[in-house]
């Protein structure tokens, strides 16, 4: 009965003692959904962008974002074989920010239509730490644009036949109780 008592006197007294671990917010990992963007490829040479992208859309926004980072970029193509690709995936936050150059990959066509992560022996230059503060910026303004620049061996046989998809796999760290207080 007395460890009952005491126990119950310790949880009430808490709240008074002005411990900061009973006022910190609580944090979680949450996993964004993937943002997705696929350029139809219509010649030799490809210059295409897409964005705005409304980032703020792709998770729970109960949540106050306190870190972003990207934890997997895959690029994917369809359609028939166009021989050796080399192309340079871009981003920027905003529609009058330069082109910033997140990686560059290369490799046949073919190889690309299973999915292929920036782990892999196609990418020849990853800048992570370049590609995790544009992420962190389009999430604190809610926009991100992505380009890619290429070329492949030869052009498609049908201007809608050939796709190249970018999918950025992001994680964020959140907190639930600075958002709507």
């Amino acid at each position: 009965m007395k460890v009952k008592v005491l126990a119950l006197l310790v949880i009430a007294a808490l709240p008074l003692m002005g411990f900061d671990c009973l006022n910190d917010p609580f944090y979680a990992a949450i996993n964004i959904t993937p943002i997705s963007a696929t350029f139809p490829v219509d010649a030799q040479s490809v210059t295409k962008s897409y964005g705005p992208i409304a980032t703020a859309g792709y998770y729970n926004n109960s949540y106050s974002l306190t870190g972003v980072s990207v934890f997997d970029l895959k690029v994917s193509t369809k359609g028939p074989s166009l021989g050796t690709s080399s192309f340079t995936v871009q981003m920027r936050t905003s529609s009058s920010a330069a082109w910033q150059n997140v990686v560059t990959a290369s490799g046949p066509w073919s190889d690309f239509n299973t999915p292929q992560s920036i782990f892999s022996s196609y990418f020849k230059t990853i800048d992570g730490p370049g590609l995790n503060n544009l992420i962190a910026a389009a999430f604190a303004g809610n926009r991100l644009y992505v380009q890619v620049v290429g070329n492949v061996a030869s052009a498609p046989a049908n201007a809608t036949s050939n796709t190249l998809t970018v999918d950025l796999y992001i994680q964020a760290t959140g907190s639930l109780s600075t958002k709507n207080n």
